[in-house]
């Protein structure tokens, strides 16, 4: 039995609540708000080879707080999982880049950069708290990968196929 289901129905078995048996480390969201908040800070102050580095460095930065994840908790997080996990984290990615490129419209005709510091808070603060959410999709993903079925395909479904 995979790791996550048996850890699932040992806390059934024992009276514990199912509630949250998957929760990433604090450490993880943090990481990942302080760089979508570095992501804000340089679209809306930077020159554009200076997102382009920034954005990079920041990339391999996440590439690794994944993996750090991934051995701390012993659970790949998924790019995906659901599709209302995807559609939750595109809507998140539209907010995010319209917060940024906003704040760089903003600073550009104003120049007044609080601006900015103000957009990469929010962005960072709503990061921590969409994470929790994030979290309990994750659980889901998990749950319902270790406990659905094998899919086979009978004889009667081959000799149907069309060849």
């Amino acid at each position: 039995m995979p790791r996550f289901a048996s850890r699932v129905q040992a806390a059934e078995r024992g009276g514990q609540s199912r509630e949250r048996p998957y929760r990433s480390p604090w450490w993880y969201r943090v990481g990942q708000a302080l760089s979508i908040a570095a992501s804000t800070l340089l679209v809306a102050l930077g020159q554009s080879a200076v997102i382009a580095f920034g954005l990079l460095i920041l990339s391999v930065f996440n590439v690794v707080l994944s993996l750090a994840c991934r051995r701390a908790t012993g659970i790949p997080i998924p790019r995906f999982g659901s599709a209302a996990r995807g559609l939750v984290n595109l809507a998140g990615a539209a907010v995010f880049i319209g917060i940024a490129f906003g704040a760089h419209a903003i600073v550009e005709v104003t120049n007044a950069a609080w601006v900015a510091w103000g957009a990469a808070l929010l962005v960072g603060a709503g990061l921590v708290a969409f994470g929790r959410v994030d979290d309990d999709f994750i659980e889901d993903w998990l749950v319902d990968r270790e406990t659905e079925p094998a899919r086979t395909f009978s004889s009667e479904h081959e000799a149907e196929t069309p060849s």
